[in-house]
């Protein structure tokens, strides 16, 4: 049974988007398990707006009658922090800094397999919508 929960919240000052999901099956042979969540939460101000973001996802594969993973099992987790500036709908420019990890199966349980760090820019100039520029 697959079970979904959406919310948004846009205030003059605040974002809040939410958007999260689970999923468990079972069958004669094996049982599966899916999560994931997306929230992004910012503040408005003036000029710009301040903001993180969050991604979150696992998927488990076990045979039943056991708690040890199957090779197709893995989970990762992401979030990330970002200053946009959008200016009467001529720019847009967000610089951002993110962090994710990745787990994979090893001996039958997840293990840390990766880390990435990133650093980002984001640039858009939307003046004309028939020509649109980003970087």
């Amino acid at each position: 049974m697959k079970h979904n929960l959406f919310s948004k919240i846009n205030t003059k000052k605040y974002l809040l988007d939410f958007d999260g999901s689970f999923l468990q099956s079972d069958n004669n042979t094996s049982q599966t398990q899916f999560t994931r969540g997306k929230i992004n939460l910012a503040r408005k101000f003036k000029w710009i707006t301040v903001g993180a973001r969050s991604q979150y996802e696992e998927n488990l594969f076990q045979k039943n009658n056991s708690d040890s993973l199957n090779a197709g099992s893995f989970q990762f987790a992401e979030w990330e922090a970002y200053v946009q500036k959008q200016d009467t709908s001529k720019l847009f420019l967000e610089l951002n800094y993110k962090e994710r990890t990745d787990w994979l199966v090893k001996n039958y349980d997840l293990s840390e397999a990766t880390f990435a760090r990133n650093y980002g820019m984001s640039l858009q100039l939307l003046k004309n919508q028939n020509s649109r520029f980003k970087f």
